[in-house]
């Protein structure tokens, strides 16, 4: 497998963590607002990852 198709899986995956943890965010009332800021930056993350690999 080439690193190019590893970081467009990569980025899949980090989506997929954060929505993932928003959705445990709705069932587990926490105060804190780190895994909501996680939860974001992953999404992010895997968002700027599939937009440079298209760009490619």
């Amino acid at each position: 497998m080439n690193k190019d198709k590893l970081s467009y899986y990569a980025s899949y995956v980090a989506i997929f963590c954060g929505i993932f943890l928003l959705v445990m965010k709705l069932y587990i009332k926490d105060k804190s607002s780190t895994n909501t800021v996680m939860a974001l930056l992953f999404v992010i993350i895997g968002v700027v990852g599939l937009r440079m690999y298209k760009r490619k």
